[in-house]
């Protein structure tokens, strides 16, 4: 996933914010290496990257140095509340991304794009900055002129919800750019 914050399981699930990434809708996931929760595996999208390390004990992900000793290939969380999976393929001695898939036993109707973004009811005056506190209604989908702020405070094209509550009852931004979002694509949006 490269930039953290762009996501967490369940389709609005709740979570830690951590070091940017949402904990699961349901109970379990595993702790990946920043320390992040991540969704439940998928069978469709299976083995997934955060149970493995590279040989150097490396976390696997787009860029990082990889051998015929490492997984070859292996399946990141991506997506708004991590509720998709794009593969991280080990090509000439680096890990190669695919694009952002979502299972199609998902259910998406909480990242349905409206016509027009309600910046009033996303209660924005600039892109919304993945993982920062936000009080919009659940199942709103927001952006500010088309665009978000990834957690490296990169501009980019797409789209946030806010999360329910973590643990600590603060609600955050979930974002991805609009290739890595489910709708208008996937079923139930």
């Amino acid at each position: 996933m490269g930039a953290v914050g762009e996501g967490g399981a369940g389709a609005m699930g709740g979570g830690t914010a951590g070091t940017g990434t949402a904990g699961t809708g349901t109970s379990g996931g595993a702790t990946g290496m920043a320390g992040a929760v991540n969704p439940p595996t998928h069978p469709d999208f299976s083995p997934a990257c955060f149970l493995f390390t590279t040989v150097l004990g490396e976390e696997i992900l787009k860029g990082a140095s990889c051998t015929s000793a490492d997984p070859q290939l292996c399946y990141r969380p991506c997506g708004p509340n991590q509720v998709g999976w794009k593969t991280e393929t080990c090509t000439a001695g680096v890990y190669a991304e695919g694009d952002c898939t979502f299972p199609a036993d998902g259910e998406y109707s909480c990242y349905a794009i409206p016509d027009e973004i309600d910046v009033v009811t996303c209660g924005l005056t600039a892109p919304p900055a993945a993982t920062d506190p936000c009080e919009a209604p659940l199942c709103t989908t927001c952006n500010y002129d088309g665009f978000y702020e990834d957690t490296g405070s990169n501009v980019k094209e797409g789209y946030c919800v806010c999360r329910t509550p973590d643990i600590g009852g603060v609600r955050r931004w979930t974002c991805a750019s609009a290739d890595a979002w489910p709708c208008p694509l996937n079923q139930g949006c």
